[in-house]
């Protein structure tokens, strides 16, 4: 039986001119306006809506007794 050859590994992201080398991101990295970016570049104008209108979203699970509830229907 033959081996199927293994799936062609999935394109690197697009970088920023400003930022051409994708392995150099020790302080993190971020995705903003299409592109990724390290952390120290990555701004949010004082006139976006989620500054001015304190739009957040996040997650949370619940925990009972010490474990997670249904972790994993999360």
């Amino acid at each position: 039986m033959s081996q199927a050859a293994p799936a062609p590994a999935a394109p690197l992201p697009i970088l920023s001119e400003r930022h051409l080398d994708p392995h150099a991101y020790p302080n993190g990295v971020a995705y903003l306006d299409g592109q990724y970016l390290p952390m120290s570049q990555a701004k949010v104008s004082v006139l976006d809506w989620g500054f001015l209108h304190s739009d957040a979203t996040y997650d949370t699970v619940h925990v009972w007794d010490g474990r997670f509830f249904r972790l994993d229907l999360h």
